[in-house]
């Protein structure tokens, strides 16, 4: 973390306050919902997840640069050019329903999942006959703000994370502290309607400690595992459909599918199907943006990143 604040602070604030409209800076990055999922593989308790993602502009060429940087980074031509900007991305499940003392986690009851703050450089190009809209280099962390080591052993010398597992403990896990650096290469454009996207990114990881990562318990024990067995290429597409399909009822459809594979190859690929429907009253001006997510594979979580989980959560979407 110390990194990216040093970084922060000695590229863009001296000059954050010459380029930015007054209220284009702060945005959405990625999803923000909040929904009940239910694990219906792993054992795991029903749980309200929230995840909420933002973004802020240090420098965009479509707000009002200095003229120095303008000269710099902006083409000459309205096609778009270069944006700096930081974003974090946070998730985590409230274990509202859990009831006794053997389920009930040590945080009570809420657990972290997620901690990615990123600085990103992202060429933007809006000349809208071009396939590819970005293209852009992001540096990353990944944490779940846990602090049990994987490697941690009994006095004995056997791992606790083997013992937890033969024992079917699935809460202890919540616990196991996970972190990695990485530098994403990405791009994207326009999907297949004019309100569609889609995106690619390529994560080369950097800094890894093994301990970080490492597997002690199950069939994966002791094969020097990691993140990118797991997460190394994924694919997103987005596409909204704001025509009323029936008029008295729905007033619009997104859908959304994040596909992930990593170096094992599409036999440990992980899907996230993403659906919000946004239903309300036009005489009454109200709405309500419902929101299910669907996930089958790896890497819904990071303490255990490598065990596959079936969940399905309804919600509302805050985006949309």
């Amino acid at each position: 973390m110390l990194f990216f604040n040093i970084i922060l602070l000695t590229l863009f604030l001296p000059f954050s306050h010459v380029y930015a409209d007054e209220n284009g800076r702060f945005h959405p990055y990625k999803d923000n919902e909040v929904l009940i999922v239910q694990q219906t593989s792993g054992g795991d308790e029903k749980a309200l997840a929230g995840n909420f993602s933002f973004r802020y502009d240090f420098f965009n060429c479509s707000n009002k640069p200095g003229k120095f940087l303008k000269q710099t980074l902006c083409p000459a031509q309205n096609v778009g050019g270069m944006n700096f900007f930081v974003s974090y991305t946070t998730a985590f499940d409230f274990y509202m329903y859990e009831t006794g003392n053997d389920t009930v986690r040590a945080s009570k009851p809420i657990i972290n999942r997620l901690n990615n703050p990123a600085i990103h450089f992202v060429w933007e190009n809006t000349d809208l006959s071009q396939a590819i809209g970005w293209w852009g280099v992001n540096f990353e962390h990944r944490s779940n703000g846990q602090v049990i080591s994987a490697d941690l052993k009994n006095t004995v010398g056997e791992y606790l994370t083997q013992i937890e597992y033969n024992q079917g403990k699935h809460e202890y896990f919540d616990a196991l502290s996970r972190s990695g650096n990485y530098i994403t290469l990405a791009l994207g454009g326009k999907g297949l309607t004019d309100q569609g996207t889609f995106s690619i990114g390529y994560k080369i990881y950097v800094l890894q400690q093994d301990e970080e990562a490492s597997i002690t318990w199950g069939p994966l024990a002791g094969t020097q595992t990691k993140f990118s067995d797991f997460d190394r290429i994924t694919l997103s597409f987005t596409e909204r459909f704001d025509e009323p399909i029936f008029r008295s009822v729905l007033d619009s459809i997104g859908m959304g599918l994040d596909f992930t594979v990593g170096d094992r190859g599409l036999s440990d690929a992980s899907v996230d199907l993403k659906i919000t429907i946004l239903s309300g009253s036009k005489s009454d001006s109200w709405s309500i943006p419902w929101y299910l997510k669907i996930h089958n594979g790896p890497m819904e979580r990071l303490s255990d990143y490598s065990t596959p989980y079936y969940s399905i959560g309804l919600g509302i979407d805050f985006d949309y």
